[in-house]
């Protein structure tokens, strides 16, 4: 577990993983026993200018809430929102580029806060949240110089209506845009340094809103295959992953009907350019030497683009070398389509 807690630009870092806690160049790390000994530490780091400390502690969340008692500790949500073109929703504020956000009110939820602001910043209604994404955790003097950590919780949103956007100016707030997924990197360096690891998350996210921009989500997966050609799919029953393949046999020149191969447990599909997808579909296996049996490793290793659903019954025989993403069923019928890796679509 580990709590990234924002100075400005400056980190200090509560964690349980020993090894990330003394490798970085920028700073210095301590180890602690006594989870109260952290305050002492937090003081410290304030008044210098190391640039990151690392507090290794077998107990992490304890340690956090040490730093929780010790100052004044307030709680907010804001959102990542996409529109039917995987655009993401900016706002500028204050000088920077910023995301909709804002301070939970007394009885409010995570999700419920989250929704009320992006609606009240971007003068927008219909914001459906999809789920959370990662917290975040910055530090600030209040008006009465009262040291504050402020935890964030960051909710993936999906919006598609086309109500235009309206700044609300008395937040301070003077633009409000749609923006590529793919521009996404050129605004972080103007942003505050704790949204960074937010847009980080978020770039692995797609969203299916309708049958209408399914094609443009599975463009995008395929073009991040790179050369990789297994492609696992995971999701619940009726999540959508043969609709999915089919539309990524499509990006791959496939002209011939796509079915789940459910009783035969490989499909063989030729495209355009006389190459061959193979289609996988696990579910019925009951014993891994089914698998064998099929000589598995003439697909996989065949240097043809193998689109596999329900692999985790199978997850001994992926390759390391397998783009994963898993399919989640939304309200109304939507979908978010993450990926299993750091790297954006």
């Amino acid at each position: 577990m580990v709590f990234k807690i924002f100075f400005d630009t400056r980190i200090f870092t509560v964690s349980d993983e020993m090894e990330k806690c003394f490798k970085s160049v920028n700073g210095i790390g301590a180890r602690i026993d006594k989870p109260e000994d952290v305050n002492e530490l937090f003081d410290f780091f304030e008044q210098s200018l190391v640039l990151e400390f690392y507090v290794y502690t077998e107990s992490p969340e304890y340690v956090f809430n040490c730093l929780k008692s010790n100052n004044r500790f307030i709680r907010a949500a804001g959102g990542v929102v996409f529109n039917n073109d995987n655009e993401v929703l900016l706002i500028r504020r204050l000088g920077y580029w910023d995301l909709p956000k804002g301070k939970m009110e007394e009885n409010e939820t995570e999700k419920s806060a989250a929704c009320r602001e992006i609606e009240e910043e971007c003068g927008i209604s219909g914001i459906e949240i999809a789920g959370k994404i990662i917290d975040t955790y910055h530090v600030y003097r209040d008006k009465d110089n009262m040291r504050v950590i402020k935890q964030t919780a960051w909710f993936g949103a999906v919006y598609t209506d086309v109500q235009p956007l309206q700044p609300q100016r008395e937040e301070d707030i003077t633009e409000a845009v749609w923006t590529p997924l793919k521009d996404i990197p050129q605004y972080v360096p103007q942003m505050y340094a704790s949204l960074a690891d937010v847009m980080i998350n978020a770039q692995t996210q797609l969203f299916v809103t309708s049958l209408e921009n399914l094609q443009d989500v599975a463009k995008r997966i395929f073009e991040c295959l790179g050369d990789k050609k297994i492609l696992a799919l995971y999701g619940n029953m009726g999540a959508g992953k043969t609709t999915l393949i089919k539309a990524i046999c499509r990006e791959a020149g496939v002209d011939e009907s796509v079915t789940s191969p459910t009783f035969s447990l490989v499909n063989e599909y030729k495209t355009s350019g006389n190459k061959t997808v193979y289609h996988f579909d696990f579910y019925r296996i009951n014993r891994i030497s089914e698998v064998y049996d099929l000589g598995y490793e003439e697909y996989f290793y065949s240097d043809e683009l193998c689109l596999i659903e329900w692999p985790e019954m199978i997850e001994e025989l992926l390759p390391e070398n397998t783009l994963r993403i898993y399919i989640k069923v939304l309200d109304n019928n939507k979908r978010i389509v993450s990926k299993f890796a750091d790297t954006a679509f």
